[in-house]
């Protein structure tokens, strides 16, 4: 769906074009600065940290080496769980060799706001 621009913003963004500038003072093909860090979370078998301007992101992967469930032999399972905030979201999958299948999906519980504790 496209988005209304006004003429005054279309103006802005063709001067930045013709001026090689964006707004924050970047050239069109200058990248933002970043940091990254590996090997910070000690209980994880990886972890990486990346910084681009005020974004701030924290990755961490476990993973554990398990026999089969009795009842699914020849079957794996991956099971990923991602948090944003307080958002969370956990996706289990059943896998065989041939293929990935989606086996369960849910959100875990979030805390209350501060408004839900104190009514």
């Amino acid at each position: 769906m496209a988005t209304a621009v006004s003429a005054a913003e279309r103006d802005y963004i063709m001067a930045g074009i013709a001026a090689d500038l964006r707004e924050d003072g970047r050239g069109r093909g200058e990248y933002r600065r970043f940091e990254l860090e590996t090997g910070l979370a000690a209980n994880t078998n990886g972890s990486a940290r990346l910084r681009v301007g005020p974004t701030d992101v924290l990755v961490g992967v476990k993973m554990e080496v398990a026999a089969p469930e009795p009842d699914a032999p020849n079957m794996g399972r991956v099971e990923v769980g991602t948090q944003a905030g307080r958002h969370r979201l956990a996706h289990v999958f059943h896998t065989s060799p041939a293929h990935y299948q989606t086996f369960r999906t849910h959100r875990a519980p979030r805390p209350p706001t501060p408004a839900q504790q104190h009514p």
